[in-house]
């Protein structure tokens, strides 16, 4: 007993922002500690899980809980701190710490708020290497993805598989590497491909199919896409359009998408909530359920809106 030192209830504070549940560790209470630890990790998987996950759709009322995870965090660090003055006044322990020792830990409080904790750098390394998030500012992609929509992207889908045509897949455009693009990919290594009467000609064979974006109109345009041309497409390259083909700068102008240049694929529309959920291909025949006006939404047919010849279609990178 004589020779226990007192604990610093500020070290406490300290060890509970780094991690929650550590400051109660650090004053005697490890079932307590390894308790909230667990909620903060169960609570921290649950969330990423629901929202990366394809079929889960966000809605408003989940900015609600905002309110329970605040009083929590809140909760893990007043309790470690009072947990440490109970340890000290059961063992009959004064507090003793020097001013100088508590200004740095006051100062080392502020800079963990300040800065990224585990569960920021936890964050960022996933968005590095597996889920980023990327917003839509215009309409390249319309009726599917909408102006304003954000998009969740797995970018380790193809590290076990090759893309595939149909896939929505962002990637770093060719002629300025810093700036992401998200296109369909329609033509894959190897093949043949031609624009003919607003259809996709792979191999010399009509595009056909169950899948929505396979019914949209596609115009000739540009140095890869004139009328009558037959473009190979060169090994480890991928042809790339937008759905809406009057207003997207694409595989027509700028030629191949070289496959290390492929970042991911997009899967997941996660705000505005009305939109959130997996990306509907269907939403390309029927539209979303009103347009701005309050009436269906103009069918593919209504969509041919040009750009005026020779110029080049504003395009946007999400």
């Amino acid at each position: 007993m004589g020779s226990e030192k007192s604990k610093e209830p500020l070290v406490a504070v300290l060890l509970a922002l780094v991690l929650p549940g550590l400051g109660q560790v650090y004053a005697g209470r490890m079932k307590r500690g390894l308790t909230l630890l667990a909620i903060n990790v169960l609570a921290t998987v649950a969330a990423l899980a629901y929202l990366v996950y394809p079929n889960t759709r966000l809605q408003p009322s989940l900015l609600l809980l905002l309110a329970p995870i605040f009083a929590f965090s809140l909760f893990v660090v007043i309790d470690a701190y009072r947990c440490v003055r109970a340890w000290n006044t059961q063992h009959n322990l004064v507090r003793s710490i020097t001013a100088g020792k508590r200004i740095g830990l006051l100062f080392a409080i502020l800079m963990v708020l300040l800065l990224p904790g585990p569960s920021q750098l936890i964050a960022q390394y996933v968005r590095s290497h597996f889920i980023a998030s990327y917003k839509m500012p215009a309409g390249s992609m319309e009726p599917t993805l909408l102006p304003g929509d954000r998009l969740l992207v797995d970018k380790a889908i193809y590290r076990k598989t090759e893309p595939k045509r149909g896939d929505m897949i962002v990637f770093k455009y060719p002629e300025d590497p810093k700036r992401p693009f998200i296109k369909r990919l329609v033509g894959l290594p190897g093949e043949t491909i031609e624009i003919r009467n607003e259809k996709l000609v792979i191999n010399g064979e009509i595009l056909q199919g169950p899948e929505g974006w396979k019914s949209l109109s596609y115009y000739n345009e540009g140095k890869y896409g004139s009328r009558g041309q037959v473009v190979q497409i060169p090994p480890n390259r991928y042809y790339v359009l937008g759905d809406n083909s009057a207003s997207s700068h694409d595989s027509r102008f700028w030629g191949f998408v070289p496959r290390e240049n492929v970042i991911g694929k997009a899967y997941k529309i996660f705000y505005p909530f009305q939109r959130s959920g997996p990306i509907d291909e269907s939403a390309i025949t029927r539209g979303p359920k009103n347009s701005g006006d309050g009436s269906p939404f103009l069918k593919r047919s209504l969509l041919k809106v040009r750009t005026v010849p020779g110029e080049r279609p504003k395009d946007e990178n999400p």
